[in-house]
């Protein structure tokens, strides 16, 4: 930080003096002709450390200054060089002397009373009226304040007496604390008189606190003064975050500010332990009041005491006689001792006072006490041995259970007898029930002695676990039978198995209820599921293990079945169902079947056969939607979502109830089943269901809008010659807030729409290139294994699948290897696109963004162009009447 002196002009130049000490010419004469001032603020007063302004004098020359050409100033000058030499004489017959002369805002009164002019100072007030005394400078300082940096008494006096309350106006630094900052003792003792510190605010007072406590003896007596007036600013903390000084720091660095039994009190009232001494908690006693001591250098007054000095020492002579004097070094220690007497005793019970009776100073006491205790736990060493080791957790809690241990182990400490963080874990396992069995397994196959605090952290992790998995309660009991039963009640139905008897050939499975909560959105308790699943030591490892809860089926899945209906004119039954059967080939044979998952009775599809395929639309379940959310009567919107503005986290009106949004998103995701043109609406609306505002609720319900004006749109099923064919397109860096880019695929099976997807990407993409090939990538990975799907079903593809990509860079860095060197920045995970394509398992092909299908998965689209797409996608039905349940 630069602090600038200034030096009054002569021959027509300002010299400004730097820090360093060098000069430099800062402005031609003409700057006080014309009337512009130096400001008092900016060339005094910038030096700042916590709250505390030293304040620089001037370095002013009176010679140079009498040198100036007095011609050339006028009104403001004059008075700024007249205040500045305390040369009231020539400016006493001026208009206007309360009038502000610089930019900043200085009156003459400020600038005087900064260059300690007392004459001037006088005369200037005894002019001005009471008022005029009260202005302040840009930075909200009154002149009182420059008075008050200076130390001079008598200025003060003057401007008090004109106006009382003087100290206590100003929007920027109060008088005092100025006073205060730089010690002028006998400024700060005329200043308290009228300053009303109780109506300042708490940062103020704290910071003022501070600064007595910074400042020698005297400041820690006025501060003393403020403990008692207001005793929690011994535990106040200031903006900064430095902690304001307690009144125990404080004896430990001047003992003897501490004099009075007032000061007493306040040491006692900032000890706080909320217990007395007695035998049965010593421990605990000693934890607290050795951190309290030795945090302020104390301690070592009662374990390390020095003798206490002699309390005369000889003084000056009379007469051949040696006249002796008080040792000022006595009286330190005696105070200090005496303070750390009475505040021990404070914290004893009586039965430990009665033992403590006799002894005169703060370490007997200590002495005492240690000693006495002390051998008390030693000798019950045997006992604390044998509480530990018969620790047992039994209903407590983990927390509950470990505490006990430690308490234990604390007290064999305090006796010299320490345990090690080995012998810890085995005395915790021992005490452990059988439920921890498997925890208990995986320590004791440790290699390293776990600590106590890791231990803590992974019991209450095997804790919760153990809580999530099961639950006695009767309630959750009673459910459970009540799950069981409607499980096994539908594979009954369904006529899941056969009985047979065993054979001694046959590898049975074994199978085991699993149990869940499903919950709502809000944490309620949505139903009870039970599901009979199989055993996972009975499959075989690295095979089919990971799906020993088997999965639901996809989507994408349903809709193959579907296509290879009207393509093979299968059969088709709808059935409402709570469990299906596994998936996966199995070694054994198998006699009973494992539910898989369910379909939502409340959400069905209805499924209507034409004569040349299968036409599967949602019109009951759309409209049972506008009924719920009241919107049979709305007006219809041209397509699922506006082109601008976009959406975006940016809005202030967040719902007061989230639900209602949060409910009607989710169900419309389940209408993107079979409505591949709203997929890229919900996807856009899904990404704010943490905190929805009025304009993300107004989006969703135009989604609703759109499909009252398309009950009518579903997808077609037709028989046409096997072939995987996908579109992939991307929207790059289409979303404002992040930034990323937004993947859109859409797969075919012949002519049926298969897989649609509408997805942001989850990292930010530095080129086009990089946003088109992640997208080319996920269409790969969705053929691939559409392609196993359909081999699994023994239906096998005539020829590769093709890709449809309207970006050249993509293709080329998917097809030539050249490019593919330049590809670093791109994880190496994407680039099995290459793979497939050089193996002949993967074809790819150009094509026009005007006829890029994908289009519609990656951004807003105007009407025109949407109805476009959406027409290639979906199909109507005019004819039929539909129906469902």
């Amino acid at each position: 930080m630069r602090i600038t002196f200034v030096i009054w002009p002569f021959h027509h130049y300002f010299i400004r003096r730097n820090w360093d000490g060098s000069e430099q010419v800062v402005a031609p004469s003409k700057s006080l002709a014309n009337g512009e001032i130096p400001d008092l603020g900016t060339n005094v007063f910038k030096a700042y450390w916590v709250g505390i302004i030293p304040v620089m004098s001037l370095l002013f020359s009176k010679d140079k200054a009498e040198s100036l050409d007095e011609a050339a100033c006028t009104g403001r000058a004059r008075l700024y060089l007249a205040a500045l030499r305390g040369d009231w004489k020539s400016v006493k017959y001026m208009p206007n002397l309360q009038r502000v002369i610089t930019k900043k805002g200085e009156t003459a009164l400020h600038i005087s009373a900064a260059a300690n002019k007392e004459d001037f100072v006088k005369n200037l007030v005894k002019w001005m009226t009471s008022y005029d005394l009260q202005f302040e400078n840009a930075a909200g300082n009154t002149a009182l304040t420059y008075a008050a940096a200076t130390g001079n008494v008598n200025i003060a006096k003057a401007m008090l007496d004109k106006n009382k309350d003087l100290s206590n106006l100003g929007r920027g630094m109060k008088p005092l604390f100025m006073a205060a900052s730089l010690g002028h003792s006998q400024m700060v003792d005329h200043l308290s008189l009228s300053t009303r510190i109780q109506q300042w605010d708490k940062t103020e007072q704290v910071e003022l606190f501070v600064t007595y406590a910074s400042v020698g003896l005297y400041g820690k007596r006025q501060a003393l003064k403020m403990l008692n007036d207001n005793p929690d600013l011994a535990s106040a903390e200031t903006e900064n975050g430095k902690t304001a000084m307690t009144a125990l720091l404080l004896l430990a660095r001047n003992p003897s500010a501490f004099v009075g039994g007032s000061q007493l009190g306040v040491l006692r009232r900032h000890i706080n332990i909320p217990f007395k001494l007695d035998h049965t908690n010593y421990l605990m006693w000693k934890f607290q009041i050795t951190g309290i001591l030795d945090a302020y250098s104390l301690l070592d007054h009662l374990e390390e005491p020095t003798p206490c000095p002699s309390q005369f020492i000889l003084g000056h002579c009379d007469q051949d006689l040696e006249v002796p004097e008080v040792n000022p070094l006595y009286l330190q220690w005696k105070t200090r001792d005496k303070t750390l007497f009475s505040l021990i005793s404070s914290t004893l019970s009586p039965s430990a006072i009665s033992l403590v009776m006799g002894q005169t100073t703060a370490s007997g006491i200590w002495r005492v006490i240690l000693n006495r205790y002390t051998s008390i736990s030693r000798s019950s060493v045997v006992n604390l041995k044998r509480e530990l080791h018969s620790i047992k957790k039994n209903s407590d809690s983990v927390t509950q259970y470990l505490q006990k241990i430690k308490e234990a182990r604390d007290k064999l400490v305090s006796v010299g007898v320490f345990i090690d963080d080995e012998e810890i874990l085995h005395i915790v396992l021992q005490g452990l029930p059988s439920d921890f069995h498997s925890f208990t397994s995986a320590m004791l196959t440790k290699n390293e002695a776990v600590k106590f605090e890791e231990l803590h952290t992974l019991m209450q992790t095997e804790e919760g676990l153990l809580k999530s998995s099961m639950d006695n309660s009767k309630e959750i009991a009673h459910m459970a039978m009540v799950a069981m039963a409607s499980e096994f009640g539908a594979l009954q139905r369904q006529h899941t198995w056969s009985l047979v008897p065993p054979c001694s050939d046959q590898n049975l499975v074994g199978c085991r209820w699993v149990y869940k909560i499903k919950r709502n959105a809000d944490g309620s308790v949505a139903r009870y599921k039970a599901r009979l699943v199989a055993k996972g030591f009975h499959q075989k490892a690295g095979v089919d293990f990971d799906e020993t809860f088997s999965p639901v089926v996809k989507p994408p899945t349903v809709r193959i079945i579907l296509s290879l209906a009207a393509q093979n004119h299968w059969p088709l039954r709808q059935l409402d169902v709570s469990n299906v059967f596994l998936h996966g080939l199995l070694k054994e044979t198998v006699y009973m079947a494992q539910p898989l998952g369910f379909i939502d009775s409340a959400h069905p599809s209805q499924i209507d056969y034409k004569k040349v395929g299968l036409f599967v639309h949602q019109h009951k379940y759309v409209s049972d939607l506008l009924h719920k959310f009241q919107m049979t009567d709305c007006k219809a919107a041209p397509t699922p979502i506006a082109t601008t503005p976009p959406l975006s986290t940016d809005h202030d009106d967040a719902l007061s109830d989230p639900t209602p949004f949060r409910s009607l998103v989710g169900a419309l995701q389940y209408a993107t089943f079979t409505r591949p043109d709203i997929a890229f609406a919900v996807n856009r609306v899904c990404q704010f269901m943490h905190k929805p505002s009025t304009i993300h609720f107004v989006a969703a319900k135009r989604i609703l809008r759109y499909l009252k004006g398309t009950l009518h749109k579903g997808i077609f099923f037709q028989p046409r010659p096997l072939a995987l064919t996908a579109f992939t397109d991307v929207d790059w860096a289409g979303d404002p807030s992040d930034r990323r880019s937004t993947s859109g695929i859409m797969v075919f099976l012949g002519h049926n729409p298969i897989t649609w997807l509408a997805k942001k990407q989850h990292t930010i993409s530095r080129s086009s290139t990089e946003a088109e090939y992640r997208s080319l990538a996920t269409g790969a990975a969705e053929l691939a294994w559409l392609r196993q799907v359909l081999c699994d079903l023994k239906l096998f593809l005539p020829s590769a699948p093709l890709i449809w990509c309207d970006n050249t860079s993509a293709l080329a860095l998917a097809s030539n290897p050249v490019f593919h060197g330049r590809t670093k920045h791109i994880e190496v995970d994407y680039h099995f696109v290459r793979e497939k394509v050089v193996r002949g398992d993967l074809l790819l092909q150009f094509i026009s963004t005007h006829d890029q299908l994908a289009d519609i998965f990656t951004k807003a689209l105007p009407s025109t162009r949407f109805l476009q797409l959406c027409s290639k996608l979906m199909v109507c039905s005019t004819d039929h009447q539909f129906e469902g349940g």
